[in-house]
């Protein structure tokens, strides 16, 4: 049997869960971004576990008990921006933008807080850095 690997991020709930199932040489591996809703503080690890599991198994197909698994809750994980942020990235890039200093802000510290936010802040420095090196 094959030896194949899941990992699930749970978004906003912070869960991770790692399936290592069968053995093999060769391990395709499966990146599911599957949300298993939001948590309550007590939920215990394997409330987490039996979730994923379920997770993997409708929405990938896999029914396979693995043989290893590893649950990380994290907390506190996404930015919480204070007051005024907007603003203060608005001055710092009306700053560089008046001073023509060749400098981006870029990813979650600036601009939104997912990795799709990260994406598309990057691509649109991209997009300014070519417009003006062409």
């Amino acid at each position: 049997m094959q030896r194949a690997v899941a990992v699930l991020g749970g978004g906003v709930s912070g869960l991770a869960a790692c399936f290592y199932l069968a053995r093999s040489s060769q391990v395709p591996k499966v990146r599911a971004g599957l949300s298993v809703g939001r948590l309550q503080r007590q939920t215990k690890t394997e409330s987490l576990l039996s979730r994923a599991q379920t997770a993997v198994r409708e929405h990938l197909g896999i029914v396979a008990q693995p043989s290893h698994t590893i649950v990380k809750v994290q907390k506190a994980c996404i930015p919480q921006y204070t007051l005024g942020h907007w603003k203060h990235v608005e001055n710092a890039e009306a700053f560089l933008e008046r001073e023509q200093l060749p400098l981006s802000l870029v990813g979650a510290s600036y601009r939104g807080v997912s990795v799709n936010d990260c994406i598309s802040s990057s691509q649109v420095a991209v997009t300014k850095l070519l417009g003006r090196v062409s």
